[in-house]
């Protein structure tokens, strides 16, 4: 609004206005604006508010709506302005309403509410000579669901301008409370709020004072949604009267903000409040600069244009708020407002930036600023985690039935879907109550950095301690799977709804910019019926097989037997001498004390959609003959002759396999699982259980259930302690029968032919009843297999169930064959082919080993045998002339003295002997004669080391002979 108006004709008017502007009015900053609140939540800003006072006129009240906008409307100025009181009851003297509805009410809660109201209030009613009210600072405040106003009282008057030499008769003032109590404890607080008793002036303000009368309330409110972004949400109130100046604009700086990094585009919302902007005037203005942006720039929306922001309207977001009583378009002096922040190319809040400054000018217009608030979408994680089930072939089967002892992969996975890389990331799998985690088949990711897992067994909880480096924007999915067993008996499945399993995943995490902790776990959740992201996996035993009997011993005076919990009603029955059962009166409790043995049954009711069933106890006097725990999950159950103890046989086929067993006495008052020490160990192979008084027993674990495997065979008993010392011990056995078959070939020789014999050795003779399978035939105890064909064969091995198999080769064998050749002088050369090796060899019945060449000292028939590895003989003759000369193997041409040539000796007796040698490509490197040497050269050049060969050639009578052989030339 103008500083003065009055009557005067229009160009009279403007010209006074702008002699008055120019000469000397300016921003009055009379209360600096201050940080209200300031929060990083995941949730936003909004309001409801109204005016207070209206115009009236002969035939208009002031709860009559003014819609009268622009060249169409009037200032208030000039207006009768009175208050309004739409609730007509003598309570209040001014009221007016509006309705809040939360945004999506299921996962909103309400985290600040600041209720602001003031006025023009130089004197009371239209008469100057009125005096002020004291109790401006107090009014009435009526809540939805509430008939009777609450009396408020403000926490701060932030400003009452009531003789303020710079503001004369203009007297605003301006009140805030914190009502965030008030709205909190309310179950819902949505619905219609009123405010009553706010103070102003009345009449035509132009008669009295410039500036006009307005007055009315603005109720601001903070919410959190889960579902919601997270913003950086600051308010600041103070008060500034704003006229005409060009030096002296309102600045309000908002600091505590980053927003998004760069590629992402950055929202934010802005709120102000404002007394006297006048709709018909314009030239207000409220603009924005970002902290590293350079200029302002004027901001606005369809309903606050740039050049007449402040125009007594109260919208949200281009929307009128009209969900008010009287909900008037013009509300004359009255402005509150929720705009988004055009931000084209993130051009007005640039990515990563930390601070702002609002302000507020005015070329023509006159208003009164007194809050204004700023919601900047900040940056944050969002993690977003799937949970489903699958079998162990990876088919998914959440929704379906399982059995009893099925095993399970809860697959979870887990992706970083928001604009912040995350930290100190805990994700909490809450396992149904009726399985157990299998933690040595988890099967976790691993990028370099180990995720730890640990398991709470008292709340059947899994936590994931998970790296940072797994929760990064830029990562892809990770998945993990969580593998479980069904309880494998019915006893555990008691309880109401126990046929359900229902698998829950909840997450805690940060972000490395955004520090505030973020978690779905509904332990710290305060958002009620709201559909937090906790995914979950569910399925439904099948319990047709379960008729859940049971037995339980009776030591004592008395026990207390205690059916399944969370049924809706029970009723105790036991069976008569005719099998029928009848009600025990008066016993419809989820437990009931026995003092005698019997057949007890109670019939129990569940909650729909449960199943409702029945259990039936055998109540046993201790030492009477009762069933034997676990015989329904042996591989044997044999009974002791001697006594008749009934004693379960467990057999271990592979190191890896184990056997959970698990009990069904909840009234025992302690269960030890014991061993028997190795003083007695040899007599586990008995069908009896061991009695001993010398042997001792060691207790390997305590509770409801124990693990065996291989590794820990042996004879075990279950002792059982009840109420007054009472025992009940049951035995059973662990054998390790991880069998290893091993194949031994071996060849004969039978009528000197090769035959082969194949035995099958497992490594432990206690084995004695193992069947045999050669090739898929036939089985059989024998471990011996004869005469096979040559090739591949496999043996399988089976032994009470553990079946194993063993690979291997028989060789083709020919006839074994005895050859002989004189290449070098005087000496036989001896070959076979054939039969098995090794060969051994014999010469004129000397034994010569393996030795295949032998060296005659006389002419004569040598008769040589050679005898393979099988036994099988094969034999020949030779006839030898024995020639007096040496041929050595080697020479060393090194100046020594010493072997220095090389060529036979003792050839007088040959004089036409000729020996030829050759180098490895066929050369003749030497020719001599006898007596004649050579000394490894070649035209003159030495030859190198390595392997020459010779021919040597005479006459011998009629026939000429010829011998060939190696030496080896070392220098």
């Amino acid at each position: 609004m103008t500083s003065s108006k009055s009557y005067f004709p229009p160009q009279g008017l403007w010209s006074l206005l702008f002699f008055v502007l120019v000469t000397g009015l300016q921003a009055q900053v009379k209360q600096p604006f201050e940080v209200r609140y300031q929060e990083t939540i995941k949730g936003d800003l909004t309001f409801i508010a109204n005016g207070i006072v209206n115009r009236e006129t002969g035939t208009e009240n002031p709860e009559d709506p003014y819609d009268l906008t622009g060249s169409g409307s009037q200032a208030n100025d000039f207006l009768n302005m009175q208050y309004i009181d739409e609730d007509n009851d003598t309570i209040t003297f001014s009221s007016s309403s509006a309705q809040f509805t939360l945004p999506d009410p299921s996962c909103s809660v309400v985290r600040y509410a600041g209720l602001y109201w003031g006025g023009i209030y130089p004197f009371e009613g239209s008469d100057t000579t009125n005096v002020r009210e004291g109790d401006f600072s107090e009014i009435k405040l009526r809540i939805p669901g509430e008939v009777l106003y609450r009396d408020i009282a403000a926490d701060t008057v932030i400003f009452d301008g009531l003789n303020d030499p710079d503001l004369g008769d203009y007297a605003p003032y301006v009140c805030y409370k914190d009502v965030t109590g008030v709205l909190t404890s309310l179950s819902d607080p949505q619905g219609v709020y009123s405010v009553g008793n706010v103070r102003a002036a009345a009449g035509v303000a132009s008669n009295e004072f410039p500036g006009g009368v307005s007055a009315g309330w603005t109720l601001v409110i903070v919410y959190e949604n889960p579902n919601l972004p997270a913003k950086n949400i600051t308010t600041f109130d103070g008060f500034a009267g704003i006229e005409q100046t060009a030096t002296a604009p309102v600045d309000i700086p908002f600091n505590g903000f980053t927003t998004l990094p760069n590629g992402l585009p950055v929202r934010a919302n802005l709120m102000v409040a404002a007394l006297e902007g006048d709709n018909n005037l314009v030239g207000d203005q409220l603009s924005f600069r970002a902290n590293s942006n350079a200029t302002f720039t004027p901001l606005a929306d369809a309903l606050n244009p740039a050049d007449n922001f402040f125009n007594s309207s109260i919208s949200q977001l281009e929307t009128p708020f009209n969900n008010r009583t009287p909900n008037s378009q013009n509300t004359l002096g009255w402005d509150t407002d929720l705009l988004a922040i055009d931000n084209p190319g993130n051009s007005i809040i640039p990515n990563d930036e930390t601070g702002a400054v609002l302000r507020a000018t005015t070329s023509g217009d006159k208003f009164d600023l007194f809050f204004t608030a700023l919601a900047v979408e900040n940056i944050e994680p969002n993690i977003e985690i799937t949970n489903t089930v699958e079998d162990l072939s990876g088919t998914n089967i959440d929704g379906t039935t399982v059995a009893l002892g099925q095993e399970m992969d809860y697959v979870i996975t887990f992706d970083n879907t928001g604009n912040d890389d995350g930290a100190d990331f805990t994700m909490t799998n809450v396992l149904p109550a009726n399985v157990d985690p299998v933690i040595d088949d988890f099967v976790l990711p691993n990028n370099g950095d180990p995720i730890s897992v640990s398991y709470d067994e008292n709340a059947h909880r899994l936590t994931f301690d998970i790296p940072n480096s797994y929760i990064e924007v830029a990562d892809n999915p990770y998945e993990i799977r969580v593998r479980v067993r069904v309880l494998q008996d019915c006893f555990g499945l008691r309880d109401a709804c126990s046929n359900i399993l229902e698998n829950t995943v909840y997450a805690t995490y940060r972000g490395i910019l955004n520090t505030n902790q973020i978690t779905t776990d509904p332990n710290v959740s305060v958002f009620g019926a709201c559909s937090l992201p906790a995914p979950g996996a569910t399925n439904y035993i099948n319990l047709d097989q379960c008729d859940f009997e049971r037995d339980e011993y009776l030591c004592g005076s008395s026990i207390t037997l205690t059916a399944g919990s969370g049924y809706s009603t029970y009723q105790w029955q036991r069976q008569d001498t005719a099998g029928n059962f009848i009600n025990i009166p008066g016993e419809t409790g989820v437990s009931y004390e026995a003092t005698t043995p019997g057949t007890y049954r109670v019939q129990k009711t569940a909650p729909s959609p449960c199943i409702s069933d029945d259990e039936t106890i055998n109540l046993i006097l201790v030492g009477d003959v009762g069933s034997v725990p676990f015989t329904d999950v042996a591989d044997e159950v044999l009974t002791c002759a001697a006594d008749g103890a009934v004693v379960p046989h467990f057999y271990f086929c592979d190191p890896a396999d184990d056997r959970l067993l698990e009990t069904d006495f909840p009234n025992a008052i302690s269960i030890a699982w014991q061993r028997l020490d190795a003083n007695c160990a040899d007599q586990i192979n008995g069908a009896c259980p061991i009695s001993s008084p010398t042997c001792s027993w060691s207790t390997v674990a305590t509770g409801t259930s124990y693990t065996l495997n291989s590794a820990n065979a042996g004879e075990y008993r279950l002792v059982l302690e009840y109420d007054n010392g009472c025992t009940a011990t049951y035995p059973f056995k662990a054998f390790d029968f991880s069998i290893d078959p091993i194949a031994e070939v071996t060849y004969l020789c039978v009528g000197n032919t090769t035959s082969n014999e194949v035995t099958i050795t497992i490594g432990d003779n206690s084995f004695t009843d193992v069947i045999y399978n050669l090739d898929g035939g036939d089985d059989s105890f024998d471990n011996m297999f004869r005469n096979l064909a040559p090739g591949p064969h496999t043996v399988t091995a089976n032994y009470r169930g553990c079946i194993r198999t063993v690979d291997f080769e028989i060789d083709g064998v020919a006839p074994l064959e005895l050859s002989l050749a004189n290449e070098i002088p005087n000496v036989i050369e001896m070959g076979a082919v054939g039969g098995v090796a090794p060969y051994t060899f014999y010469v004129n019945d000397a034994y010569q080993g393996e030795n295949r060449t032998y060296r005659i000292r006389e002419t004569g028939l040598y008769n040589v045998l050679v005898v393979d590895a099988s036994g099988c003989e094969s034999r020949a003759q030779i006839y030898l002339e024995y020639y007096d000369m040496e041929i050595p193997n080697f020479f060393t041409p090194d100046g020594d003295g010493q072997n220095d040539v090389w060529g036979p000796t003792n050839t007088e007796d040959y004089p036409n002997l000729t020996t030829i040698v050759y180098d490895r490509y066929g050369r003749v490197v030497g020719e001599m004669r006898p007596g004649e040497y050579w000394d490894g050269t070649y035209n003159g050049s030495a030859l190198p080391t390595g392997d020459y060969w010779y021919v040597l050639r005479f006459d011998e009578g009629d026939k000429i002979k010829e011998f060939v052989g190696h030496f080896t030339l070392y220098r």
